[in-house]
C-alpha cells in the first residue's frame, strides 16, 4: 500500500496533532524497508500527501530528547526507538491490515464462482463483520483447502495421481477418482503431495502447513487467542497467495 493509502485506512488522520503526523509518517517510512530515515524523507511524505508542512526539525529533537526517547539519532538519521515503533504498529497496522483485507475480499468477492467456495467465502465474511475471529480461521482455511484441491482436481489430478502412492504407499487410497476421494486423505497428505509434485511452490507450501497448524490451534478447545490482527493475517495470506495465486 503506498502513503495515500495508508492515510485513508486510519480513521481521523486530518485530526492528528502535528507531532503524530510526523511519527505517523516515521513508522510508515520505517515500515516500508528503511531501517533509518532522514528529515528529508518525513517532508517528502507532507508533499506526497499533499500536505503543508511544518517545521519538521524540532519535533524530530523533541523526540529524540523524550525519556524514554521515541527517536534514536545518529549521524543526521533517525531510528524509532523498538518500544514506540510497536506501540505505532499497534496503533496503525491493524487498521492497515484491515484495509487490505477488505480489498482482498472485495476482489475474491468477483473471482469465486465455484459454488464450494462460495459456501465458505460466505461463511468466513459472516464470521469476520461479528468478531467470531476463530470462526473466521477455521473458515479461511476451508475456503483455500477447497480451492487448493477444486485445481487439483480440475487441472493436475494426473500429477496428483502419480505422486500419491510415492508420498504415502500406505494411505487410505492410491488414486483421487473423485472430488470427494480428497476426504479420505488427511489436509496434511494432500498439501505435502501438491509440493512433491510440483503442483505447489516452496512458499505457498510454508503458507499452507503453517496456515494448517493455526486451523488446528483454533478449531480445538484451547487457551490460544484468536485476535483480530491474527485472523485477518491469516486470510489475507490465504486469499492472496492460495486462493487468487493457484489456479
Amino acid at each position: 500500500m503506498d502513503l495515500n493509502a495508508h492515510i485513508t485506512a486510519v480513521e481521523g488522520f486530518y485530526d492528528l496533532s502535528e507531532a503524530d503526523r510526523i511519527r505517523f509518517f516515521a513508522w510508515f517510512v520505517q515500515s516500508n524497508g528503511k531501517s533509518a530515515f532522514e528529515q528529508a524523507d518525513i517532508t517528502a511524505c507532507y508533499k506526497s500527501a499533499g500536505l503543508a508542512r511544518p517545521d519538521v526539525g524540532p519535533y524530530l529533537r523533541k523526540m529524540v530528547d523524550r525519556d524514554p526517547p521515541e527517536l534514536i539519532k545518529s549521524r543526521g538519521t533517525y531510528q524509532l526507538e523498538r518500544r514506540a515503533r510497536e506501540a505505532l504498529a499497534e496503533r496503525y497496522g491493524q487498521r492497515v491490515a484491515l484495509v487490505k483485507l477488505d480489498k482482498a475480499l472485495d476482489d475474491l468477492t468477483q473471482s469465486i464462482t465455484n459454488p464450494h467456495e462460495r459456501v465458505f467465502f460466505d461463511e468466513m465474511m459472516v464470521c469476520v463483520r461479528h468478531g467470531a475471529f476463530r470462526s473466521a480461521v477455521v473458515m479461511a482455511w476451508n475456503l483455500a483447502y477447497t480451492h487448493l484441491c477444486d485445481f487439483v482436481f480440475a487441472q493436475k489430478l494426473a500429477e496428483f495421481n502419480a505422486q500419491l502412492p510415492k508420498s504415502y504407499p500406505k494411505a487410505d487410497v492410491t488414486q483421487i477418482t473423485s472430488r470427494d476421494t480428497f476426504g479420505e486423505l488427511r489436509e496434511s497428505q494432500v498439501v505435502q503431495v501438491c509440493r512433491s509434485a510440483g503442483i505447489t511452490t516452496k512458499d505457498v507450501d510454508k503458507i499452507l502447513l503453517e496456515k494448517l497448524a493455526r486451523r488446528n490451534s483454533a478449531a480445538h478447545p484451547s487457551s490460544v487467542t484468536v485476535t483480530q490482527l491474527r485472523a485477518e493475517e491469516t486470510i489475507v495470506d490465504l486469499v492472496e497467495n492460495v486462493v487468487l495465486k493457484i489456479g
